[in-house]
């Protein structure tokens, strides 16, 4: 079978606000990715092109301790710039911007990123992982509205994590209480083993 993702969103047009369920299908996703370009692409802010990679979890981590506003801004952009950079990347070789150069030492640097660049910036981050901002457009049964409604996947992800993790907590607690195995002698047993004793447990509580 296809393992799906199962959500629920309320309508946005105001006078219906229904809920409505739905389902991705993981295989949709997968090949969603499979479209996205390669790790760095080119971007136009202002008047100058650049080439940016694909952000990491790393990389959003850092943004978090950085300062808000327009000089936050710069030094994210700044941070995706690759490097090396060839003159070539850019509209005019007067437009060469050193990546690792620090924003306050840069004269060619914008004071302002305009709202025109920032939704170019934007735009190719999406494109470059198109599963972090990710939306449907659903169609309402109740009202037929159609809407765009964002999922967060990676909050998804870490419930199943959360899940799984406990699920192992509760075999580890089961497999030991039983058979009174260290943590380490459970884990070194393969999973199917692992699975069939715990049936044999079950079997025998049943009993």
């Amino acid at each position: 079978t296809n393992p799906a993702i199962d959500f629920s969103v309320t309508c946005a047009y105001s006078p219906c606000q229904k809920m409505m369920e739905g389902s991705v299908n993981m295989s949709s996703l997968h090949a969603l990715q499979q479209t996205a370009p390669p790790e760095i692409t080119t971007v136009t802010l202002g008047q100058r092109s650049f080439k940016i990679r694909r952000p990491t979890g790393r990389d959003q981590l850092t943004w978090l301790t950085q300062s808000t506003g327009n000089s936050g801004l710069q030094a994210i952009i700044q941070s995706l710039v690759v490097s090396p950079i060839s003159p070539d990347d850019f509209v005019s070789s007067d437009d060469f911007v050193p990546a690792n150069h620090s924003i306050s030492d840069n004269n060619q640097w914008p004071e302002k990123v305009e709202e025109s660049a920032l939704a170019n910036l934007n735009q190719a981050l999406d494109a470059l992982d198109p599963l972090v901002d990710f939306t449907l457009l659903i169609t309402c049964p109740h009202c037929n509205q159609a809407a765009q409604h964002s999922l967060d996947l990676g909050g998804w992800a870490l419930k199943q994590l959360q899940h799984m993790q406990q699920q192992l907590m509760l075999l580890v607690h089961t497999l030991a209480y039983h058979y009174h195995w260290s943590e380490a002698e459970i884990f070194a047993i393969p999973h199917w083993r692992r699975k069939y004793y715990l049936s044999l447990i079950a079997y025998e509580e049943r009993r």
